[in-house]
């Protein structure tokens, strides 16, 4: 993968608890540098009701769908009342060794009868390299309705299949396993499995998809507002906690009960430890 960065640009929320239509912006969206030089800090503020948490909960649904897990069913709760669907669209930019990619992952979220499915995501991309910029096209666009194709365009299709007829095959498989298992097929285990493989038709679309993997598991790191209850409520302290940590790292929550002992295993008791130190520091 080499040295690669990616960084949030903007998000989108459509039908997202009362966000009928919004968007955030980053403050260097706009910047087409290869390099991102400067950090970014985004303050969103409003009244009550005026979609700050439905922000913080996209992400966090987010992140779910990005590294492949099940669909989120809470995420129902947050379609609006008076809609079937609901839609986030998320804006990157993908910094690489003298190339950038500005990708774009849009997903659209409907109702069912028990529960909530992705019915469509797909991803564009742009590339901008030696001084070029390719137009912004949709490379891998999933439609749970259209069953008659894997995904669209059938040109990208064909880059990845390639003179191998089994990976037709393996894709069909992924598909039908994603939309069982109710998690996206772009990010879904067995779909990176054939996504991820280095063929040079496909390869800056494999570079995409593989970075906002390893972005959504090692960096897209989301505190929910859900933590402020339980800590008022002063009998348990949840902890939130991104430890680097050999290749992957580790991230997740940890709560530590405060009105009476409690035994931890080895496992529970390294993190702690490293969350301690992470706190001394």
């Amino acid at each position: 993968m080499g040295n690669i960065v990616v960084r949030l640009s903007s998000l989108t929320l459509k039908n997202i608890k009362n966000v009928k239509n919004g968007i955030i912006i980053m403050p260097l969206a706009n910047e087409r540098k290869f390099e991102c030089s400067r950090a970014e800090i985004l303050g969103i503020y409003g009244q009550n009701g005026s979609g700050k948490t439905a922000i913080v909960d996209a992400f966090y649904f987010l992140q779910g769908i990005i590294t492949g897990e099940e669909l989120d069913q809470r995420i129902i709760d947050y379609i609006d009342t008076d809609s079937t669907n609901a839609e986030i669209n998320a804006e990157f930019k993908i910094f690489g060794d003298n190339v950038l990619y500005e990708v774009g992952y849009h997903i659209i979220f409907s109702k069912i009868d028990d529960g909530v499915i992705i019915e469509r995501e797909y991803l564009n991309c742009a590339i901008n390299k030696d001084g070029n910029r390719t137009n912004k096209n949709v490379f891998m666009d999933y439609q749970r309705t259209q069953t008659d194709v894997v995904f669209k365009p059938l040109k990208r299709v064909e880059e990845l299949v390639g003179k191998d007829k089994n990976i037709k095959m393996d894709l069909i498989v992924a598909r039908k396993i994603a939309e069982k298992s109710n998690c996206s097929y772009i990010f879904g285990k067995d779909s990176r499995e054939i996504f991820f493989k280095k063929n040079s038709e496909f390869k800056n679309y494999s570079i995409v998809i593989h970075a906002l993997f390893d972005f959504a598991l090692k960096d897209l790191f989301v505190i929910r507002s859900s933590h402020s209850g339980l800590i008022s409520a002063n009998f348990l302290l949840p902890m939130a906690f991104r430890i680097e940590k050999e290749k992957t790292g580790m991230k997740g929550d940890f709560a530590v009960p405060l009105m009476e002992p409690v035994i931890l295993d080895i496992k529970k008791k390294d993190i702690l430890n490293e969350i301690v130190d992470q706190i001394n520091t």
